[in-house]
């Protein structure tokens, strides 16, 4: 990716028409092999290829590089890319708890690939956990989708609906574990959504380092097939139908993904601070409170839409609460980081504190602000243009609450309010 036409916070706010936030976990624009988003180690398995291709061209105007994997059957004859999120023995990274998430990438497919078809990434062993996407030489669609509780699998659909051969062709995945449903889409077009297998409910984490533009088999990544790939992102939460358009047409990029118009801060992750108990979160959810009785990643809060005072629209949404249980959104003036001892977690935010609400969090753990009468900046009463704004949500945690406390709290938000 070189060029994303710039979005608008409030276009995107628009746009967000799914429950729960989304943001990009991590994300590979192919102008380099690095991951943008996450951060995560990524290298060169035998001579992936990364230009603009002279037959395959960009997946859209001013997209730039993209990942061409054109593999003689073995991984010698090309090249892939490995993203580190195994040490061999345990996953480090790329840890799906039991949060909604979703996939998107474009991809050019010259021909039907081998006897496994083309394919996309892979980080699973065998019937071990991990996700898997690509299709099999039919060519159909498939994408697979493993947890850790013994490799059950959750999906292993073959669908019936394939990307052309020939053409650039977006497609995303959106993945619902609260509903056991995962919907594909291709240029921002519903194909329709399809049952996961099982409603199996452990983490799916990977069983060995993330193969980029290959899927292994059995250990010979062979195969990869004359392909295109570009604009790979991973995200946390559920890409509505007019965000996966807004992709798919290039009025979004992954990276306008970011957990919306304001900054974490103040993390239960035990990094600058522990949390009160040893119970520092497991690091699945990057930038969340500390862990709760629900949710051993915490509770992460972050925001949406525009935080202007001539047009507020901002909205703050939290994950990861304890299910069905009341909690206050509130703001105050100053910066904890990196936080004080607070029941079983951290207090981020204190100072003339503004209680902006109540709100019951759904059976996922999940909460907002969208149902408040007034806007934030006029509820609270004390916003003016250039202040920056610290944001918490306070929450009840009497199930299995870790320090005896029954109450917890999210990460800090920092929030920078235009005119």
């Amino acid at each position: 990716m070189k060029l994303f036409p710039i979005t608008s916070a409030l276009a995107l706010a628009a746009m967000a028409t799914t429950s729960q936030a989304q943001t990009v976990l991590h994300y590979w624009d192919f102008e380099t092999m690095n991951d943008v988003a996450g951060g995560l180690t990524t290298s060169a398995v035998g001579t992936p290829d990364l230009s603009i291709n002279a037959t395959y061209g960009e997946a859209l105007p001013g997209l730039g590089k993209t990942l061409n994997t054109v593999l003689s059957g073995t991984a010698a004859g090309g090249g892939f890319l490995e993203a580190d999120v195994h040490d061999g023995t345990n996953p480090t990274a790329m840890l799906f708890d039991v949060d909604d998430f979703s996939v998107s990438y474009w991809s050019f497919f010259a021909d039907d690939g081998d006897a496994r078809g083309p394919r996309i990434f892979d980080s699973l062993l065998s019937t071990d956990t991990g996700l898997q996407l690509g299709s099999n030489a039919t060519p159909l669609f498939n994408y697979r989708i493993d947890d850790h509780e013994g490799g059950s699998t959750l999906s292993n659909n073959t669908l019936a609906i394939m990307p052309a051969l020939g053409v650039w062709t977006h497609v995303a995945v959106t993945v619902d574990r609260a509903n056991f449903l995962c919907e594909v889409y291709f240029d921002g077009v519903s194909q329709g959504t399809y049952p996961l297998l099982s409603t199996a409910t452990g983490r799916i984490e990977p069983s060995q380092d993330l193969q980029i533009g290959v899927i292994n088999g059995g250990g010979n990544e062979a195969g990869a097939q004359e392909a295109g790939l570009d604009e790979l992102a991973f995200y946390e939460g559920l890409l509505s139908a007019s965000q996966v358009m807004g992709l798919a047409n290039g009025t979004l990029g992954p990276m306008d993904f970011q957990g919306g118009p304001g900054t974490g801060y103040c993390f239960g992750d035990g990094v600058n601070m522990s949390c009160p108990c040893g119970n520092n979160n497991d690091g699945s959810v990057p930038g969340a409170g500390c862990a709760n009785g629900a949710f051993a990643s915490g509770a992460k809060l972050t925001g949406m839409g525009v935080a202007s005072l001539a047009a507020d629209t901002l909205v703050l949404a939290t994950t990861g609460l304890e299910p069905n249980q009341s909690g206050l959104y509130f703001q105050a003036d100053n910066n904890l980081d990196p936080g004080l001892i607070w029941g079983d977690g951290l207090q981020c935010a204190g100072g003339s504190l503004k209680r902006l609400g109540v709100r019951f969090s759904d059976g996922t753990g999940y909460s907002d602000t969208s149902g408040y009468p007034q806007a934030i900046s006029v509820k609270a009463g004390n916003v003016t243009a250039g202040d920056t704004k610290y944001y918490q949500c306070w929450y009840r945690n009497p199930v299995g609450s870790p320090c005896g406390s029954d109450f917890n709290a999210s990460n800090g938000y920092a929030v920078t309010w235009m005119p």
